[in-house]
């Protein structure tokens, strides 16, 4: 089993790697433009995995696993989603309205047909 962990632990960045160049040369896409559309997500995940392992080392070990699992994910989603819209609202409203526009209702469809 080391070995298979080894191995991926080598070749899936390489994979990765490769296939970023790839596709950032595909949308002419800069590093620095691929880590700018991370930063929302990644800075959401660090706060909600700060308050989960804070709220993990207030919790007694004698509690069930499911109740201390409830009060550690419920926290850190909550935190995820303060942090995005809290801070990257335009943002996140952008992509909202990109999907809302995009995903059209099966009445707007049968509406548009005619006979």
């Amino acid at each position: 089993m080391p070995g298979v962990a080894w191995s991926w632990l080598i070749g899936f960045p390489l994979t990765v790697a490769l296939k970023m160049v790839l596709v950032n040369r595909l949308l002419d896409l800069t590093l620095a433009g691929y880590l700018s559309a991370l930063r929302p997500a990644l800075m959401a995940c660090l706060a909600a995995s700060a308050v989960v392992l804070l709220v993990r080392s207030g919790l007694p070990m004698s509690w069930s696993p499911e109740a201390r699992l409830a009060l550690e994910v419920s926290p850190g989603a909550f935190i995820y989603v303060a942090v995005l819209l809290g801070i990257f609202r335009v943002r996140v409203t952008t992509i909202y309205e990109t999907i809302r526009v995009g995903v059209r209702s099966p009445h707007e469809d049968a509406g548009a047909i005619t006979t």
